[in-house]
């Protein structure tokens, strides 16, 4: 088997190599960047005897362990036989960097690398094995080359992708959340999601009023107050990546400062509302780090064990049996 280097590479065709992607809306590494680095490394590639071979990458993704994520790499023939399968771990290198090292792992396999070239990738891949004949690796049997050592050393190798793509879309995600109610104010805050295995995720979010909660009083002035509320939640996810959604049970502690206005006699109290109900959410992951998502919440409030505001021996400001909540966010995946 040998292979020529020329000025430019073929992008497609029924001879030479052919590479693609299998994930489109990743842009680390670009295609063309891709296409660009393999060209420049192995040229027009013409293999005695054989012809079509089609590279693909997939950037992938692993909830647990080190590096998170990762670039597979994969070579067919032109019967679509597999004859190459690696996973290059993503540690901080930049997309160049990745290009580049998807070049470095299809020259080695066509034609050898010279130990000088080992740099391309950094230090820490293990050292190439020497640079054999062509005619010599190609009667190596194809299984025997499938089964080669992995480029990257096993204590730098990615977990395994998880079997379901639902994994994909989740991860840990941190949104910047916008909350709506129709009986309160607006409220601002943040929220956060995780995986927990394949079937669960859990939540929490901490949200602040960005107004305040207002009553006229029969004598003139009005009570007004203001707070934050913590929230958390166990769900069931739903979903294929990119998408991703959630629907559980939540529990929520709500702490309120209330004070009069307006009025001969000051008051100012403080009390916590408890809240449980059902939550539900869902969301996009718009590219590997950025999503958007929405939240909806019906949540009771348990009346017996949360606190009451009082002026003049009347209650105010009493909360609402349901309260529901919708928002809106924006966020980043880890």
């Amino acid at each position: 088997m040998t292979a020529a280097c020329a000025s430019s590479a073929r992008a497609e065709g029924d001879s030479g190599l052919v590479l693609e992607t299998g994930s489109p809306d990743a842009l680390c590494p670009d295609l063309a960047q891709a296409r660009a680095a393999v060209s420049r490394r192995l040229g027009a590639l013409e293999v005695a005897g054989r012809r079509g071979f089609r590279a693909r990458y997939t950037v992938g993704h692993a909830p647990e362990g080190s590096p998170r994520d990762f670039v597979r790499l994969e070579l067919f023939d032109s019967e679509g036989a597999r004859e190459l399968i690696r996973d290059l771990p993503m540690n901080g290198e930049s997309c160049s960097t990745m290009a580049e090292a998807i070049a470095l792992v299809l020259d080695r396999h066509f034609r050898g690398l010279s130990p000088e070239e080992s740099a391309v990738f950094g230090a820490g891949e293990a050292t190439p094995e020497p640079a054999r004949p062509a005619a010599k690796r190609a009667e190596t049997p194809i299984a025997s080359r499938a089964e080669a050592p992995s480029d990257v050393p096993q204590s730098q190798a990615p977990a395994p992708p998880p079997e379901s793509s639902r994994a994909d879309a989740f991860g840990t995600l941190l949104f910047a959340e916008f909350a709506l109610a129709p009986s309160r104010p607006a409220a601002v805050g943040a929220r956060l999601l995780t995986g927990l295995g394949q079937t669960f995720a859990i939540g929490g979010a901490l949200l602040f009023d960005a107004g305040y909660e207002r009553e006229s009083l029969e004598r003139g002035g009005e009570a007004r107050a203001y707070g934050a509320e913590l929230r958390t939640s166990l769900a069931w996810r739903l979903g294929n990546a990119p998408w991703f959604g959630t629907v559980g049970p939540s529990v929520a502690l709500r702490l309120q400062r209330g004070e009069t206005r307006e009025l001969p006699e000051h008051s100012d109290q403080l009390r916590a509302l408890w809240a449980g109900g059902l939550e539900a959410g869902g969301g996009l992951r718009v590219s590997r780090r950025f999503a958007l998502s929405l939240s909806a919440s019906a949540l009771a409030t348990v009346k017996p064990l949360s606190g009451h505001f009082y002026v003049s021996d009347a209650e105010v400001l009493t909360p609402n049996l349901l309260q529901v909540q919708v928002g809106l966010g924006a966020g980043y995946a880890f």
